[in-house]
């Protein structure tokens, strides 16, 4: 499973997974902007029209898989 959520204070976009993604998600995740957090164990980026457009073409595909 894959949890998405808005970080109003710092305008941004976290992206939680129940286990390590794919490569090829960890790629578009990347590619997006998105950096690795080891000590909150998420991916976070500002959030951008774009960005937000990334997560939701990933949701699907990770919820299905799980």
């Amino acid at each position: 499973m894959i949890e998405v959520r808005k970080n109003e204070k710092l305008s941004g976009i976290e992206v939680i997974f129940d286990e390590k993604p794919d490569a090829e998600v960890r790629g578009a995740l990347k590619e997006a902007g998105f950096r690795w957090h080891p000590y909150k164990r998420l991916w976070y980026a500002k959030e951008t029209p774009g960005r937000l457009q990334v997560v939701e073409d990933i949701t699907p595909a990770c919820n299905a898989s799980a």
